[in-house]
């Protein structure tokens, strides 16, 4: 029975309840205005990943290609919080916002809840994590593994041998927090830290958001620097991304005929606009100096993560009336 069910129907409902609460965060902020990039966040925390997180235990053995719908109404969400154009990798808006893929993170709360099951004596799944000849000798396909099969390697692979007891019950007046919810504390940081080895080995290894990923070569569960106002974020922020409208992007989506810059005649990126193009000498003196006195090579890794060259690179946006 559980080789027919294919969670399709489900996924569906959930993805239209999603939309309609993205068109929520859309009229919260546009790419020049708006709520702030951690509001936007949080707002899809609350009203996004929760509906997605709901039941993920059991639809996790859903196809790959029904699961990655819901992977897409987490890359709109993210170029939404940034302000990102379309195009940009997820990988690096995953990064840029500290929010690790979808099957990664229902790993983890598949991992957490078998801790729940496991210290808690007689409980109602218990049947779920116990071992049978169908684990061992069963054909399943990739993702559609038994609960029990995919939990057990997640805890060998994080570590977990031991799982303590959930503690005798006392009286509600004489309880405290660590009796209540920190017992499991230790195993559930070391899943944690797993799934964010698991992360930093996926974002290594993608084949899209090399830039990005040369000026933060490492993930966090953290937002990364966030600036004031909402115009300055997202400008910073689809610099840092790689995705900005010069000729080198607008020509891959047909908006221009040549990638070429006009003065001289090689392509215009990211790289070539700040650090290269005799246009910008202006703007390339003050970063110079600006690097000088921070005692930082002059390099894009110092230029999009230094806030005084960050600032320098804003105003001379504004003041030639830009948006990149």
């Amino acid at each position: 029975m559980i080789n027919t069910l294919s969670w399709g129907p489900h996924i569906d409902y959930v993805v239209n309840r999603c939309n309609k609460r993205l068109n929520l965060m859309r009229v919260l902020a546009g790419t020049r205005w708006g709520a702030s990039k951690s509001v936007l966040l949080t707002i899809y925390k609350a009203l996004i990943r929760s509906i997605m997180d709901y039941a993920c235990i059991a639809y996790d053995s859903a196809s790959l290609s029904v699961k990655s719908k819901l992977d897409a109404i987490q890359y709109k969400a993210m170029r939404i919080c940034c302000g990102a154009m379309a195009g940009t990798p997820a990988n690096s808006l995953q990064g840029e916002c500290g929010q690790p893929p979808l099957h990664l993170r229902r790993q983890r709360m598949l991992a957490d809840y078998s801790l729940k099951i496991q210290s808690v004596p007689d409980h109602p799944t218990a049947t779920t994590l116990m071992d049978s000849w169908h684990n061992h000798y069963g054909r399943f396909k990739q993702g559609r593994e038994p609960y029990g099969v995919k939990v057990k390697s997640i805890l060998q692979l994080a570590n977990v041998t031991d799982v303590p007891i959930l503690p005798r019950d006392v009286e509600p007046w004489k309880q405290t927090r660590s009796t209540q919810h920190c017992y499991l504390q230790q195993q559930k940081q070391r899943i944690r830290q797993h799934i964010l080895d698991e992360w930093q080995e996926t974002y290594d290894y993608s084949d899209s958001g090399n830039f990005y990923s040369e000026l933060y070569p490492t993930v966090t569960y953290k937002l990364r620097d966030q600036l004031h106002p909402r115009h300055k974020d997202v400008q910073i922020a689809r610099l840092r991304l790689g995705h900005v409208q010069l000729k080198k992007y607008l020509h891959k989506i047909g908006q221009v005929e040549s990638p070429n810059c006009p003065l001289c005649n090689i392509e215009e990126d990211i790289h070539h606009f700040i650090l290269q193009c005799p246009r910008q000498n202006s703007l390339q003196n003050l970063l110079k100096q600006a690097c000088e006195r921070q005692r930082k090579a002059y390099n894009m890794k110092a230029v999009l993560r230094n806030a005084e060259c960050i600032d320098i690179l804003y105003q001379y946006i504004r003041t030639h009336n830009r948006f990149l």
